[in-house]
């Protein structure tokens, strides 16, 4: 939010997309939860299959920095892909 509001009062245009488009790009369901963008983002990527225990070890559940990490993942590639137009 702090992001767009300095964005906004130095007149830099940006656009704001729901994170549904995400999900749905990700995933083919607009109402993805974080499990779910998690086994899209291993399927796709090199990563080690361990990130979450990696990360966060004592989580039974896709928590931050994990899931931001997913999102920020599917952002660039939507992007690049030209979806985000």
């Amino acid at each position: 939010g702090l992001l767009k509001h300095k964005m906004w009062s130095a007149r830099i245009p940006f656009k704001t997309f729901p994170p549904s488009v995400i999900k749905k790009y990700a995933t083919d369901k607009g109402n993805a939860d974080k499990e779910l963008m998690y086994e899209a983002f291993t399927d796709e990527l090199l990563t080690p299959t361990d990130l979450k225990e990696l990360l966060t070890p004592k989580s039974k559940k896709i928590t931050n920095p994990v899931s931001d990490i997913v999102d920020s993942y599917f952002i660039a590639k939507c992007g690049i892909d030209g979806v985000l137009t």
